[in-house]
């Protein structure tokens, strides 16, 4: 992850903990392994492996991962060929026919994976025949098969609370980005999303909208809370609220019990669903930090990516936000189809003038499932290169974007995004409300300082 791993925690993978929740219920031995979090290395986890002898291994894979899965995959079929290798999260379901010819697993799960697998077990525990079972891309006698599709799940609220005892939170106890200096869970209030932006696969792998309803999402905040001390929740929705009442039902549900009394809470929204009412209500219910996608400073680019917003939206609730003296963050991208050197000046004097608490400024990259995607896959670079669909951490060290608009270069790009982060993070002012607000330590300061200045006269020589 180059010079900015420091800044890199792990996060609790959510979709494991449903799908490893949703297979204890049904009374199978279930054993999760965060391979980043408990820093193993390939070899401890094949020894693993090979002592435990399971019947079934599932890798979680987005893009990113692929590389690393292919190698992993192989080394398992060395050394245990009959063990059944299963795939998922977004990768696999939206490019399942070219996942299995570029790894050696045996299936893939598509979509929702909960139901799928519980299944699949079933099926392969009883050497049942593959093909009745939905929602799955297997091989078959050296052919590839392609399952129907699976219904998504009706109702959300059915499932079991996510099996957070497989996991060493201790080991995902900061988020230096997001202010974390503590043990937090993450947790949903819907699946999919009704937005159709360019550069997000969310509608793709989604299909429809379904929201929990806010008293079980309450209870389960409130039983995590008593039963394991948990203090703050991390909101993994595309955005949240849905809407305004929805909004509003849940902080007084939260404030009804007590709870933002003793919990904090981050979420992900959008600038066109929140307003000065539910701003001032959530930080009354507990919210410690929105994070928002503006992702562009061209109402032009804005446009061709379908954000659905305008700069004025942003502005406005940015002051919404800062006068309910909440904490914000602020995500944009740079390099989007269309793009040149003003446009993406444009963005990075938009951030500097919306001024959020803190700022991530990502290279478009056309991650899989993505229209952007779809329409560029034939022109992108190191698509095979395991470091090639990194977004923002040090693209410099990992060989460039994935992604370069027309007219311009990957110097142009690498160059820009340094310059964002110099000119919005090497400010007093800047600085001293980091340190005031304690959303980063002194040694977080220093560090990303250093790299910022180590990457302008590494540039400049």
């Amino acid at each position: 992850m180059g010079k900015w791993s420091y800044f890199i925690s792990p996060v609790l993978p959510l979709g494991i903990a449903y799908i490893a929740s949703v297979l204890e219920k049904s009374g199978h031995l279930v054993q999760v392994i965060d391979q980043y979090a408990d820093n193993m290395t390939n070899k401890n986890l094949l020894d693993f492996i090979y002592r435990s002898n399971p019947d079934a291994i599932g890798f979680s894979c987005l893009s990113n991962s692929i590389p690393a899965a292919r190698i992993l995959c192989e080394e398992i079929k060395k050394i245990k060929p009959a063990i059944k290798i299963i795939l998922g999260n977004i990768h696999p379901t939206v490019l399942p026919e070219n996942t299995l010819k570029t790894v050696p697993a045996d299936i893939i799960v598509r979509g929702e994976g909960e139901l799928t697998i519980l299944e699949l077990l079933e099926y392969l525990e009883n050497k049942k025949d593959l093909t009745e079972v939905k929602g799955i891309t297997y091989r078959n006698n050296g052919t590839i098969l392609h399952n129907p599709d699976r219904p998504m799940i009706k109702d959300l609220d059915d499932l079991p609370y996510p099996a957070w005892h497989h996991f060493n939170l201790k080991k995902y106890n900061t988020l230096p980005l997001l202010g974390f200096k503590d043990i937090y869970l993450p947790i949903q209030s819907m699946r999919g999303c009704s937005y159709r932006c360019y550069f997000c696969a969310q509608d793709r792998v989604f299909h429809g909208v379904r929201i929990r309803k806010v008293k079980k999402i309450v209870d389960e905040i409130e039983y995590f809370h008593g039963k394991m001390g948990i203090k703050f929740f991390r909101f993994n929705d595309p955005y949240f609220p849905i809407n305004p009442q929805y909004g509003f039902e849940f902080c007084d549900e939260l404030i009804s019990r007590g709870l933002n009394k003793r919990i904090k809470w981050v979420i992900e929204s959008r600038v066109d669903v929140l307003n000065d009412q539910l701003c001032s209500r959530m930080k009354e219910a507990g919210l410690s930090l929105i994070a928002f996608g503006f992702e562009s400073g061209s109402e032009n680019i804005l446009n061709k990516i379908n954000k659905r917003i305008t700069l004025n939206d942003s502005q406005v609730i940015m002051n919404s936000a800062r006068e309910a003296k909440l904490n914000t963050f602020g995500c944009f991208i740079l390099g989007l189809p269309g793009e040149n050197q003003s446009s993406c000046r444009q963005t990075i004097d938009f951030a500097l003038k919306l001024d959020c608490d803190l700022a991530k400024f990502s290279i478009a990259t056309p991650y899989p499932g993505s229209r952007f995607f779809e329409d560029y896959q034939d022109t992108l670079i190191n698509r095979s290169s395991s470091d090639g669909f990194s977004a923002w951490h040090d693209s410099s060290l990992q060989g460039g974007p994935v992604f370069i608009p027309q007219g311009m270069s990957a110097d142009e790009l690498i160059g820009l995004q340094k310059e964002a982060m110099r000119k919005f993070y090497l400010r007093p002012r800047k600085i001293l409300k980091l340190v005031t607000k304690r959303l980063l330590s002194w040694r977080s300061i220093l560090w990303g300082g250093l790299v910022l200045i180590s990457n302008y006269f590494h540039r400049r020589k």
